[in-house]
């Protein structure tokens, strides 16, 4: 299963710190990621991703009052 998925945090244009945390959460626990400026795609099972994305929430709520979190899930398993 592969999942995209964006987090903005409202009310701060500047993502540059929290996009090194997000990528440094990722490595940490081992998930298949790929980033790009707009969004972040992993690879695994529903509940691997769920919680990389739970993870990742956590970690940036720290330092924001509000994000936005997008997220969309390709479950093709004709692969």
């Amino acid at each position: 299963m592969l999942a995209e998925f964006s987090i903005w945090p409202l009310g701060d244009p500047h993502m540059r710190d929290d996009m090194q945390l997000v990528r440094d959460t990722l490595e940490g626990i081992g998930v298949k990621y790929s980033m790009n400026q707009m969004s972040t795609t992993l690879e695994g099972t529903l509940l691997e991703i769920s919680q990389a994305i739970e993870l990742c929430r956590q970690r940036l709520a720290v330092l924001h009052n509000r994000l936005l979190i997008q997220v969309t899930f390709d479950d093709d398993r004709a692969i």
